[in-house]
Formats: C-alpha cells, structure tokens, sequence
C-alpha cells in the first residue's frame, strides 16, 4: 500500500511517514515497567458477583481469576483498616489503622479519614505519620527501581505518610465525596491518562470507588435497590473494558485486580420475643441466684 500510494502522489509517502511516527510514539509511551491497575469496590460481597445482575463483572471475573466464596476481610470490618491491610500485606495490629475513626493517646491526635466527626481539617490530621506503619504497595514499586511510579486515587490511606521513603505516591489524591457514574467514568480517563502519558508514563495505580458500600449503610439488600446501584457499577467496568479494547498495546499490558475491602450483612434491630424466652429460661434454670438478683437491679433501674 506504501509503494503503491507512492507511485501515485510523491507527497503520499511523506504522509504515510508521519502517521507511523505518530503511532509509533503512542505505543512508546507506556512504561517500560510492569503495569497493574489496582480498583477497590466498597462493600463488594462477594456473593454479589454473578451474571445476571453484573454480567460485565462477570465476564471480567471469569476470563480472569476470582474467589468463588470471597476472602475473609480483616477484623475490624471498617474500610480504612481493610484497605491499609490490602496495600501492606499487614494485619490491622501491625499498619496501625485499628478504625475509620480512633484517638491516639500517646499523642492527642484523632484519625478521622472519612470526616465522620465533621471537623475543620480532620482529614489533613489523619494523614499525619505517627499513624502509619508497614510499606504500603505503591511505595515497594517506587522503591523497586528507576522510572517506576505510583498514584493512589482516592484509596483510604493513600494519601497517609508512610515511614518508607518517599512516604507518599509520586500522585496521591484523598477521598472527599461520593461520586455517580459519570464522575468514575471520568476518574477512570484520568487513571488511563497515567499510563499513556507522554512523558513521565505511570506503572501503578491503585484506584478506590466507594460504592455499593455507601448505598448499603442506607438502604440494605431486602428492597431490591442495590441491584441498580451494582448495574452502575457493571456499567462502570463496561466503560472500562471499552476503553481498553480501543488501546491494543495497554490491554496486552495491563493487569488488573478488582477486589473489596468487605461485605454487609443485613441487621435487624426487632428482637424477636422467642429468643427472649429461650435467654430467660436458660438463665433461670441454670443461673437461678444471680438471674433474680440482674432482674430485680434492672427492673429498679427502669422504674425510677
């Protein structure tokens, strides 16, 4: 095809030439380096992956490697404990993030990642390095040799500052809100943008969306609701996969583990009035004194 539009038009050769540099250089500005893309699903269950309601993740998740009964989350079940414990290979006790929200006494400072307390500046404070220990992923790849970098996208603790050096991701973005699809659509561009990138290309992103977890705390699994927010969220890996099929050369390239910090369990705060009799007589059969003596102190306490 070259020699012939050459025979043809001698300025079609000239032509052809800048098409194959410029796609030439496109191809040359992923890292030379072995790339992962790290997403987090919020509150991911694992029983929640199947083909009817996320047939995109599925398909994701079949044509890979998957868990078919889940991995059993860190104790406590929060989301920056679990997320710490992802990024570090640590258990809770060795990273230092024990909750979402704890006070350290040792130095009167309070870890509020999430701002559940609503106070000026508690998420700043919570990025503070006496909180952290351990290596976080993000950090061994920078530290694993020249032209490797690392972002964390809004990934619970991403942001903290690590005792390893350089503490914290060539880019670091702290969570701040909760987001639509749309707007993941458009972090996910931003992740893309970080590893075509002309200059300074990305090897690591670890990439954090904070749903079904935020929509579960609300509305719970019995209505029927959360299988429209987990088709978003199916849409979501839809939109990525599209993405990728449209850049050959990073789909060959890229791995990609999609995983979740923990599950949810429906709870209901109606005690039923059997199980309160199966209590009763259990304790007054087995305990008699020290029943009549916790009912009498709780039966005085509620009347005055």
């Amino acid at each position: 095809m070259i020699i012939t539009k050459c025979q043809i038009d001698g300025n079609g050769i000239y032509f052809v030439l800048i098409l194959c540099v410029i796609w030439l250089n496109t191809v040359n500005t992923l890292s030379d380096k072995p790339l992962l893309l790290l997403i987090s699903f919020d509150g991911f269950r694992y029983d929640l992956l199947n083909a009817s309601i996320v047939p995109n993740i599925w398909k994701f998740a079949t044509e890979g490697v998957y868990f078919k009964g889940g991995c059993r989350p860190q104790y406590l079940t929060y989301t920056a404990p679990n997320h710490a414990t992802i990024a570090t290979g640590l258990l809770i006790e060795s990273h230092g993030i024990v909750g979402n929200y704890f006070h350290d006494l040792s130095t009167n400072t309070t870890f509020d990642l999430f701002n559940l307390t609503q106070k000026k500046g508690a998420i700043n404070d919570s990025l503070m390095g006496h909180f952290y220990n351990g290596e976080p992923i993000w950090l061994t790849n920078e530290r694993a040799g020249y032209g490797r970098r690392s972002a964390a996208m809004y990934w619970p603790t991403g942001s903290g500052h690590w005792p390893s050096i350089p503490h914290k991701p060539t880019l670091h973005r702290s969570w701040i809100e909760y987001k639509n699809l749309s707007q993941w659509m458009n972090d996910f561009d931003g992740v893309l943008e970080l590893f075509t990138r002309e200059k300074d290309p990305y090897n690591f992103v670890a990439w954090y969306v904070a749903e079904p977890d935020h929509f579960l705390h609300f509305n719970g699994f019995k209505n029927g609701k959360i299988n429209k927010m987990m088709q978003k969220l199916d849409l979501l890996v839809k939109y990525i996969n599209d993405k990728l099929e449209n850049n050959s050369e990073l789909s060959k390239r890229l791995n990609i583990i999609l995983t979740a910090d923990h599950g949810h369990a429906e709870v209901f705060e109606t005690i039923l009035f059997f199980h309160f009799l199966l209590v009763f007589f259990f304790f007054f059969f087995f305990f008699p004194f020290p029943f009549f003596f916790f009912f009498f102190f709780f039966f005085f306490f509620c009347l005055i």
